[in-house]
């Protein structure tokens, strides 16, 4: 198949801006197999490539990250709380919106997505006194309601959007077999939107397990602290070890590509539902 030669020059920019959007992450999986000597060498290849790094990171053998694992168990339970949270508060709150009429109903859906005309950090400090008040911080009640606050706007439109999409004909006909609402919700309307909850879940917790500012603002203690923040830290020493920095890049954006890659299918299709109105 003969090309043109405007579709070679597509062809050619697009190449550019894949290995200039994937170089960093290339470079992050070489440094964290360099040996000592060659850090610091620019070459983008390794001629004797190392796991130590790897091993150092798993066994938290290195003095500065002895409580990486912990770190890590807490990024997990934080973002699969913040998955669960939201998904609940979003999906009662998104169907509310769409099937119950009351007043200035129309307005509030509109209104939903205006939250994130407030920026996070104009929230910190408000945020934060609250959870004092309430006894919360270095918990991780603290940072799951934070995430729930950031995301469930922008959950709730979409699975509004996507319940609008669901014929009301079904809704109806269970309401004349003596159906309430709870049990439509839960019988009907809650399996029909799999697809959307899949994708919502997904968005939550890949937002909960990048977080950087709230988990640094709720906790004080190094037992509590997720991942990000312990890669950060090491980055404030006076001699970076930039192998383990690296390794340590590398394993902590493994378990959320392998969520995404697992549910990837069905969170296109939630996405595409949910943003087509009925």
């Amino acid at each position: 198949m003969k090309m043109n030669k405007r579709t070679v020059i597509i062809y050619v920019v697009l190449s550019m801006f894949i290995v200039f959007a994937l170089f960093p992450a290339y470079w992050t999986i070489l440094t964290s197999i360099r040996p000592l000597e060659e850090l610091l060498n620019p070459i983008p290849w390794v001629s004797s490539p190392t796991l130590k790094y790897y091993v150092q990171v798993i066994t938290c053998s290195y003095y500065q990250i002895d409580l990486f694992n912990i770190q890590m168990l807490n990024s997990i339970i934080i973002s699969l709380g913040t998955a669960i949270s939201v998904i609940f508060v979003s999906s009662l709150a998104g169907y509310s919106l769409a099937r119950i009429k009351f007043p200035f109903s129309s307005y509030l859906s509109k209104l939903v997505l205006f939250t994130y005309l407030i920026p996070p950090s104009l929230l910190s400090i408000a945020f934060f006194e609250q959870m004092n008040n309430y006894g919360l911080v270095n918990t991780y009640a603290a940072i799951i309601l934070a995430m729930v606050t950031f995301t469930s706007p922008y959950c709730i439109w979409i699975y509004r959007e996507y319940v609008k999409s669901i014929p009301v004909e079904i809704e109806e006909a269970a309401l004349i077999d003596g159906a309430g609402r709870l049990g439509i919700f839960f019988r009907i309307v809650l399996p029909l939107s799999a697809p959307v909850i899949v994708a919502l879940s997904t968005y939550a917790f890949l937002y909960a397990w990048n977080e950087y500012l709230y988990v640094l603002i709720l906790t004080s203690d190094s037992r509590m602290f997720t991942a990000p923040i312990a890669i950060a830290g090491l980055l404030q020493s006076d001699e970076i070890p930039w192998g383990i920095v690296s390794a340590m890049s590398v394993i902590f954006s493994i378990p959320p590509i392998i969520f995404y890659y697992l549910v990837q299918k069905y969170m296109i299709r939630g996405l595409v539902a949910g943003a087509v109105k009925a």
